[in-house]
């Protein structure tokens, strides 16, 4: 399954990065001639201190044009801003040994469009959605297909069971009842296992009254 690959598989390890030092305008040049819609900021040592996007930019040049400064004092300011001053400090990452449907689904739950990967705190590449997005286009239905099959060709599936798949844009809604409570977790971890699937949603119940089958 495709499901299995990991991080490392996927990653560029090319990374273009910036240093916390930097001013923005850097940033600017680098984001342009790399076509890139974000830079691990790093610092003296490498190490992954923090993220700059392009929304981070864009927030900043507002506020510069906002300004009542005349416009060549706004294009100085905005020359001498840092990145370390306007950089996210709180920076979601990923590590090469991650299964790759791992780190779509942090990139989906946060709404970030790459996770810097990290290994013993040294920034080795980064993971773009971009890079995982063929392998998880399929269509809803296509995915509800995929779900039922496994659940219902996997041996550890309790053979007596009514179960629901829905997906909506990759997100698998699980319904119905299993035979026991450590089912639930369970049936939710294998789902969340198929190609595709970025997450589950998972409403099963364990109960003493079942029927056969997956719907």
């Amino acid at each position: 399954m495709s499901g299995r690959l990991k991080v490392r598989d996927l990653m560029t390890r090319d990374v273009h990065t910036v240093h916390e030092a930097a001013t923005l305008k850097r940033a600017v040049e680098i984001m342009t001639v790399h076509y890139v819609g974000g830079l691990p900021v790093v610092d003296d040592a490498g190490r992954l201190v923090g993220m700059i996007t392009e929304g981070d930019l864009a927030s900043v040049a507002g506020r510069t044009v906002a300004d009542s400064l005349p416009r060549r004092r706004r294009h100085d300011t905005y020359e001498g801003r840092l990145v370390s001053q306007h950089m996210t400090r709180q920076v979601m990452t990923a590590r090469p040994v991650e299964e790759v449907r791992v780190a779509a689904r942090r990139m989906a739950r946060g709404g970030v469009r790459a996770l810097p990967v990290v290994e013993d705190a040294e920034l080795v590449g980064i993971i773009a959605r971009r890079d995982i997005l063929e392998l998880y286009a399929v269509s809803d239905d296509v995915l509800e297909e995929r779900v039922r099959r496994f659940l219902e060709d996997c041996a550890f599936f309790p053979p007596e069971a009514m179960l629901t798949v829905r997906a909506d844009e990759g997100v698998v809604e699980l319904k119905g009842t299993v035979l026991e409570e450590r089912d639930v977790r369970i049936v939710g971890a294998l789902a969340a296992s198929v190609d595709g699937v970025v997450d589950v949603v998972n409403r099963t119940v364990a109960s003493s009254k079942h029927h056969r089958g997956v719907a």
